[in-house]
């Protein structure tokens, strides 16, 4: 018999089920290494084993992340089958809810009154993982990450987190939360800076806006400027960003970046309806000269 024929005789070949609720399941099945290798075509018994042996801490690393610090974890083999039978049992136990949350923020929004301060308690009313609410890894982050975006919305461009804390108490199933946010200074626009025209004057663009230098920045204002422009129909695309180095706060370049949308445009269709039966039309626009016409063919 060859070295690889013995080596085939040799591969360990097994089938998992993993027997856990319906929330868990589907991280564990991606993260844990033995369900993951499971159609191996190499594998081996000592591999097997470590696999095995790893599944647990594994599997209870995936639990805690949706916010159940206390799984138990069991590795059930029947090797007298072939492929050999394995379950991977994981009994999540009480998931960990919030018992206390503490919102820092520091910074010239905390001396702004009232437009800092009302933006500092609108970020803490808002806050997406409150008491009583499960701990996971990714309510914590994305209650962070909205935190951090109200507060650079609100004018503070550079606002970031400082220090963050989840204390997790298993034997209560309690998390402590704490979040420490620099607002950094406030933020007013500055120049216009427009990338990307071609056809058009850059006087296109700044008819359209309404923001005006020496203004406090509102990322509102800003969102309802690239709107305006996307409805124009001269632009395929339209985006538009703040300088947020701190540096530049008090006259901070607004970087406006743009494609241009095909001058004419010609648009086709076909519809029913009860009063005219099968109709057609075509539709055509010249954005330069604002000309549209409209033929129905019935």
């Amino acid at each position: 018999e060859s070295a690889e024929g013995a080596a085939r005789d040799a591969a360990f070949r097994y089938r998992i089920t993993v027997d856990a609720p319906s929330a868990v399941r589907p991280l564990i099945e991606s993260t844990v290494g033995l369900v993951r290798w499971q159609d191996y075509a190499d594998m081996t018994q000592v591999l097997f084993d470590r696999l095995a042996r790893d599944a647990i801490g594994e599997a209870q690393q995936a639990s805690a992340a949706l916010g159940w610090f206390s799984a138990s974890v069991e590795v059930r083999v029947d090797a007298a089958r072939a492929p050999a039978t394995v379950t991977l049992v994981v009994t999540p136990g009480e998931p960990t809810r919030i018992r206390d949350v503490h919102i820092d923020v520091t910074g010239d929004a905390s001396r702004d009154v009232p437009a800092g301060t009302d933006a500092i308690a609108r970020l803490q009313d808002d806050w997406r993982l409150p008491r009583g609410e499960t701990f996971t890894q990714s309510r914590w982050t994305l209650a962070k990450n909205s935190a951090t975006f109200a507060l650079a919305s609100a004018g503070y461009a550079a606002a970031k987190i400082t220090a963050s804390e989840a204390a997790i108490d298993p034997d209560a199933f309690a998390a402590d939360l704490a979040v420490t946010l620099s607002s950094g200074p406030l933020f007013r626009f500055g120049e216009l800076r427009i990338n990307g025209l071609k056809r058009y004057d850059e006087d296109l663009v700044r008819n359209f806006s309404t923001l005006h230098a020496g203004d406090r920045y509102d990322a509102h204002a800003l969102d309802q400027f690239v709107r305006r422009l996307n409805a124009t129909g001269y632009f395929a695309s339209v985006q538009a960003t703040i300088n947020a180095d701190p540096e530049h706060a008090g006259a901070a370049p607004v970087d406006i970046s743009v494609i241009e949308a095909p001058t004419r445009r010609l648009d086709a269709g076909i519809g029913y309806s009860t009063d005219t039966r099968f109709r057609a039309n075509v539709n055509y626009r010249d954005v330069k000269t604002t000309n549209q016409q409209t033929i129905l063919l019935k």
